[in-house]
């Protein structure tokens, strides 16, 4: 397998920058200042990156084509879609979401511009990520959505800026398009994939693999119960004894359920320099981890599908950048 054969699901358009909402106005006039410590411009950073890098490799690179409300339905609550599309009330929920209370005071058409559209771009892209490794016209078992990730949202509610959770849309659209009956989610960014766990738990047909930091928010116990195989790291844990766990869980969660599609979520605020994430991997600890995960899916033919998910440092499009040049290395497949 060639760099040719990996997919790139990328827009400059995923990029974002939340204004300061104080500065927006009647006519919705946004400020320019992110207020948010989550890099808005990380998926063209690591493009980037990695195209200066490695510009021998030609990977495909695909645009998204923005998630609809039927797409989304598919998935998630009625009641919430339309909650979102209320211009009474989704100012207020947004900003619960967003964890920004300023966003209150901005209008709905301001905060679908800035946020919602390009969440539902991102959300789109690992739809059509997932489409393309299971195209039997293709021949592309691993597709990156440089946006999305979205692992905090819920059926019936956003949360930990999560607004549509793409993961669990994807694992549908995989059933109903494609007739997968397992999804393994394999989700090691360093915060709970709570949202994600909800969608997963309780079913025969998917199955959430989830590495976090256990120190850190959510500390959602009920997703905890949904989780297949939790595995809770204390803060301070380094990449030796990160990897090491990891390998352990991947071989016992892919022995285990055998999947047929994995959606990996591949989180960089595991980073030792992120703000939030508290766990202590460098850039080499984190690509030695994205390039074990999709060792391990080569290994055994199963296509993935990877999201980039949270990352809360300056370092966060290098660490993703990283991924791309793993993804791209050739290969051979089971």
């Amino acid at each position: 397998m060639s760099s040719s054969d990996i997919a790139f699901v990328f827009s400059p358009d995923l990029d974002f920058s939340l204004p300061d909402f104080a500065d927006l106005g009647n006519e919705g006039q946004a400020g320019t200042g992110n207020v948010h410590v989550f890099d808005g411009a990380r998926a063209s950073r690591a493009l980037g990156l990695f195209q200066e890098g490695y510009p021998e490799r030609n990977p495909n690179i695909i645009a998204p084509v923005a998630a609809t409300q039927e797409d989304l339905a598919h998935g998630l609550c009625p009641k919430y879609l339309a909650a979102l599309a209320d211009p009474a009330i989704a100012p207020a929920l947004i900003a619960e979401i967003i964890e920004v209370p300023a966003a209150a005071g901005a209008s709905l058409e301001a905060l679908d511009q800035v946020l919602l559209t390009p969440m539902r771009l991102a959300a789109g892209g690992t739809l059509d990520a997932v489409r393309i490794v299971l195209d039997p016209k293709r021949d592309s078992p691993i597709a990156i959505n440089l946006g999305g990730g979205y692992h905090h949202g819920h059926y019936d509610r956003g949360q930990g800026f999560c607004v549509y959770n793409d993961i669990a849309i994807a694992a549908a659209l995989a059933e109903r398009e494609y007739g997968i009956r397992r999804v393994l989610s394999v989700d090691v960014d360093a915060h709970q994939g709570n949202g994600t766990a909800t969608f997963f738990g309780g079913r025969s047909d998917r199955a959430h693999l989830d590495l976090y930091n256990e120190d850190i928010w959510p500390g959602d116990d009920d997703a905890w119960a949904a989780t297949r195989w939790p595995v809770g790291l204390p803060s301070g844990t380094k990449g030796a004894a990160y990897l090491a766990v990891l390998e352990a869980s991947l071989d016992l969660a892919l022995g285990e359920f055998e999947p047929e599609l994995i959606l990996y979520n591949a989180g960089t605020d595991t980073l030792d320099v992120d703000l939030l994430g508290g766990l202590c991997l460098t850039l080499a600890d984190i690509r030695a981890r994205d390039a074990l995960v999709l060792a391990k899916a080569a290994e055994r033919g199963v296509p993935l599908v990877a999201v980039p998910s949270g990352g809360y440092s300056d370092s966060s499009h290098i660490a993703l950048s990283g991924l791309l040049e793993v993804a791209s290395r050739p290969r051979t497949l089971s």
